[in-house]
């Protein structure tokens, strides 16, 4: 019974041995450990400083990093340096986000990081795979000390108890498993990132920049200058209210409130639902109608002015914090409306017409008065919508794809380990 324990779900033809219990100190030492230790800053410097925030890919995401150390400070001010394979561990803020140390010998780690080096005959991508179980995650984080700024003492964590095989073939092949697998995601978040990228530029150079009648890339066939338009007169526009003392789980139609949005533009189904009720009756909303977002959870301003395209009859009714436009159909296509609204450089202007602090709002009858430019030829609108959301329909196939990817990495990381 306690060998049936000690073997994965899934495992690798050959191997039969059960698996061990070991503390972490028994499969690596302690390499690099800057705690109590803030080597002096240089914002010139060459040596990028890693901290928490870069870690939880497979390699540090030198994007995410803030602060550099010059030669000097490099060479003088840390105790010990990092090197190819040594798994970097967070033991401040997310505790046990982990990475796998890549090439980049000339790199340091920050004071709530400690650099964990494989010994002889462990192999570091399998230990790399080992900690991102989530079961595995989850011992780190019991230890935990500190409720506003969460920590661990690496004196504790290095007695901490881990099912592994001792087996070195075995590791190489499980290793190598999730290191293919890790690529693969890569490459897709990068195909990814680059769609994203693509789209970005296509808004900001199809629709005109401030001081300009026309877009810079235009198709063929339309030279008529845009037209100076304010939001207010694209539509009828109507408010919501609060709704959720109608709230029942069992309803037919899909609430759109505040956690509906999302950077992406796409609604966020919270699983909140609603009956048609007398208060709910005249906030159920129709195909092709247009809800804004007015308010956001955050300072950053994230969310506020996003946009969804409502993609059919009688199945969401719209919140407090939400504006319906009901779009004059007659002058403008609502898919066209959605990408323009959508569009950085359409939400800066509302984003800087907010107010507050800590949660930032607009009021409707302020941005209504935004002036926008939009072209009056609903065969262009109709072109430009077209291509935008042909980019957003390839956009959301791959996120499916690195979705299915990310879950089957959790579900083998789950039955490859113990």
């Amino acid at each position: 019974m306690e060998n049936r324990k000690m073997v994965p779900e899934i495992r690798f033809s050959g191997f039969t041995d059960p698996w061990e219990q070991c503390k972490l100190e028994d499969f690596v030492d302690k390499a690099v450990d800057n705690r109590g230790k803030t080597p002096p800053l240089d914002e010139c410097g060459s040596h990028p400083l890693i901290e928490v925030a870069a870690l939880g890919g497979v390699h540090p995401n030198y994007s995410k990093i803030e602060k550099y150390l010059s030669d000097d400070s490099f060479e003088n001010s840390l105790r010990a340096y990092i090197k190819k394979g040594d798994i970097l561990f967070a033991t401040v803020g997310s505790i046990g986000l982990v990475s796998l140390m890549d090439s980049r010998d000339e790199a340091a780690i920050a004071q709530n990081i400690v650099a964990f080096r494989a010994k002889e005959n462990f192999v570091p991508e399998y230990l790399y795979a080992l900690f991102t179980n989530e079961g595995n995650q989850y011992k780190a984080k019991r230890i935990v000390m500190g409720a506003v700024q969460p920590s661990i003492k690496v004196s504790q964590l290095v007695n901490v108890e881990y099912k592994l095989t001792t087996n070195n073939k075995e590791q190489k092949k499980i290793g190598m498993y999730f290191s293919c697998m890790d690529t693969l995601i890569t490459l897709h978040q990068r195909k990814l990132e680059k769609l994203k990228t693509f789209k970005k530029a296509m808004l900001d150079k199809m629709f005109p920049k401030n001081g300009e009648l026309v877009p810079e890339i235009r198709f063929s066939g339309f030279t008529d200058p845009w037209e100076q338009c304010k939001l207010g007169d694209i539509g009828k526009a109507s408010g919501g209210i609060s709704i959720e003392s109608e709230f029942d789980e069992f309803g037919k139609y899909k609430v759109i409130s505040i956690g509906s949005y999302s950077v992406t533009n796409k609604y966020i189904d919270q699983g909140i639902r609603v009956n048609k009720t007398e208060k709910t009756e005249n906030y159920i909303l129709n195909k092709n109608d247009l809800t804004m977002i007015l308010n956001d959870k955050t300072a950053s301003g994230n969310i506020i002015g996003r946009v969804l395209l409502i993609d059919t009859d009688d199945s969401y009714v719209f919140n407090q914090r939400t504006e319906r436009i009901e779009v004059n159909e007659d002058e403008y296509l609502p898919e066209f409306l959605y990408q323009l609204l959508n569009a950085d450089n359409t939400r800066a202007k509302i984003i800087l017409a907010s107010q507050g602090n800590t949660q930032i709002y607009v009021n409707w009858r302020t941005i209504s008065k935004l002036a926008y430019k939009i072209t009056m030829s609903k065969d262009e609108q109709s072109k430009i919508a077209k291509i935008f959301t042909n980019v957003d329909n390839i956009i959301t196939l791959h996120q499916r794809k690195l979705e299915k990817l990310q879950n089957i990495k959790k579900s083998m990381l789950n039955k490859m380990f113990i």
